[in-house]
């Protein structure tokens, strides 16, 4: 669906033709581009003939970052780029589509609710746009561990799945129609409409494709009468994923949600047969011990206290939640009053678990932060959870715990005494560096904002000191007052908060920070800094005040001059 970030909207665009052959390769079939200023209302399914300005997939190339370009690979993206004002663009017709559907449920849902705190919730669980959940949810969501909640994925295919289950099964027998088709399978068909039908509303993303080969896969063995265990059903959908989409292998989202499921049936042959909430505990400590290898390596980090979160979440949102929205979704559609009161209801049932989400949040250590561990970690790690969650009375179980303490005491080596690491991040137009010695870490610029939700602090210098094992900030050093230079600060000081801050325009930085001024040194494990410029103050303005730092270690010296 189009998304509009401040003055621009961006959105997917598929290529039907080319009407200005230009030099080169013709254009991939699907490109993501962007309208800057004066862009008209976009609807999904309209066409429209424009000039663009294409260019290769590109993103970030840094250390625990976000793959960007292999997200655009993933999704079938060949190519980004952004409309061009001249000549003028021409809408030339529209389609009923699938994703115009969407959009209008999208504004009908908005109009219904009102300005109401948690309708970026209620999107992302009806339609699949996470796009309109505010900054703070998401790091509130992601800290306890429940993010994957607003992601439509197997848990909320499966929960739609299930309930069609069970009320076309128990509708089926006391019809009688069971005389002529058994229940069982009559069940079966609807459940697989179900999850499709919702699948369909998500916008057949690529979580909620993987989740319908899952089902189908299980549902299809129930509805040609064969008997399949639930762990040969497993690796079928794995092998029907992996041939339907080979490069799924790359994304985090298959080893989680295969994981998790593949957990749940291992660790249920070690007598996970109790019933209630004590059964239901027991899965979540599992779940959490079982993927902990996997998150690490993927991001570098756990949530400590998402058992507790999803012991809560998980039934909330799936029984409560989700239901609501969807039947209000649904009623919204057909332009039924009762849609509005629905909404309204799942809104306020999100607004009663907030506080406790927002209480595990806040909760010192929620996250544990591992530096990213290097492959030959990873075996013992596995090794170790399939012993700490193998059936109770197999002998050494909590032998386990020795094989995950490669991975999980993993630090990275540092630079000898006097000596320094620099490493310069790519953040696009910008600047932003890191300096190491023995036992501190200096973070002279941050790169720029692009907007309120993204700035290079949060998707660039926080990932990549995460995946290093840094743990503290000792200084920042922000030369000067640009975009491209200050604008991740935020971030990184919200994540760092101890770091002392030079700048040259310290009132633009939180209260403790202090001004640049030429001849300001200090030494940390033998590697000397030392402030070159500015002198006095007012002497140079703009560009001409950045901060210039001179760090001289053993094999020579960096020199940073901001953009003097």
């Amino acid at each position: 669906l189009p998304q509009a970030h401040g003055r621009a909207v961006r959105f997917l665009l598929r290529v039907q033709r080319r009407l200005r052959p230009a030099a080169g390769a013709p254009p991939p079939r699907r490109i993501r581009l962007t309208w800057y200023r004066g862009a008209p209302e976009l609807r999904a399914g309209d066409c429209w003939r424009l000039t663009v300005r294409l260019k290769r997939p590109h993103g970030f190339q840094n250390a625990g970052g976000f793959d960007y370009e292999g997200w655009l690979f993933r999704n079938g993206i060949g190519a980004t780029g952004y409309v061009r004002r001249h000549p003028a663009a021409v809408r030339t017709g529209s389609h009923r589509t699938l994703d115009r559907l969407r959009q209008d449920l999208a504004q009908r849902m908005d109009a219904a609710l009102g300005p109401r705190p948690f309708n970026g919730i209620l999107r992302a669980l009806a339609l699949g746009d996470r796009r309109a959940i505010p900054r703070a949810q998401r790091a509130v969501l992601k800290a306890t561990g429940t993010a994957h909640l607003v992601a439509i994925s197997g848990l909320h295919i499966g929960l739609v799945a299930g309930f069609a289950l069970y009320a076309i099964g128990a509708l089926w027998r006391v019809s009688g129609a069971a005389g002529l088709w058994p229940a069982p399978r009559a069940a079966a068909l609807a459940a697989l409409a179900a999850a499709f039908g919702y699948a369909l509303l998500a916008g057949l993303s690529l979580p909620t494709r993987r989740a319908l080969i899952m089902l189908a896969v299980a549902l299809g063995a129930l509805l040609c009468g064969r008997a399949v265990t639930p762990a040969r059903a497993l690796c079928l959908a794995l092998l029907a994923v992996l041939i339907w989409d080979p490069t799924a292998v790359l994304s985090a989202g298959l080893w989680l949600s295969f994981g998790a499921v593949a957990v749940i049936l291992y660790a249920g042959a070690g007598g996970l047969a109790r019933h209630g909430w004590r059964a239901w505990t027991g899965i979540q400590w599992r779940i959490a011990l079982g993927l902990l290898p996997v998150l690490v390596i993927w991001f570098q980090q756990a949530g400590l206290l998402a058992p507790l979160a999803n012991l809560l979440a998980v039934p909330w949102i799936g029984l409560v939640v989700v239901p609501l929205t969807l039947v209000g979704t649904a009623s919204i559609a057909l332009h039924l009053s009762l849609g509005a009161y629905l909404l309204g209801l799942a809104g306020h049932a999100v607004a009663l678990l907030w506080p406790f989400l927002e209480w595990v949040a806040a909760r010192p250590g929620t996250q544990w932060v591992q530096a990213a561990p290097p492959p030959w970690t990873w075996g013992p790690a596995a090794l170790g959870t399939l012993l700490l969650l193998a059936p109770r009375g197999v002998p050494g179980r909590w032998l386990g715990f020795l094989y995950l303490v490669p991975m999980l005491a993993w630090t990275p080596p540092a630079p000898p005494p006097g000596e320094l690491w620099f490493t310069l991040l790519d953040v696009g137009q910008g600047l932003a560096a890191v300096v190491r010695t023995h036992d501190h870490v200096l973070v002279y610029d941050t790169g720029p904002r692009f907007g309120p939700d993204f700035d290079t602090g949060a998707a660039v210098l926080v990932p990549y000191l995460r995946s290093r094992g840094i743990r503290r900030v000792d200084r920042l050093v922000v030369s000067h007052g640009d975009n491209d230079h200050i604008g991740g600060a935020a971030s990184l000081l919200e994540r760092f908060p101890a770091a002392d801050i030079l700048s040259s325009v310290p009132a633009r930085l939180p209260p403790g920070a202090e001004p640049c001024r030429r001849g300001r040194h200090w030494r940390w494990d033998g590697v000397e800094f030392r402030i070159l410029h500015p002198g006095r103050k007012g002497a140079a303005r703009g560009n001409d005040a950045s901060c210039v730092l001179r760090v001289t270690g053993a094999a020579g010296a960096v020199l940073l001059t901001g953009d003097i």
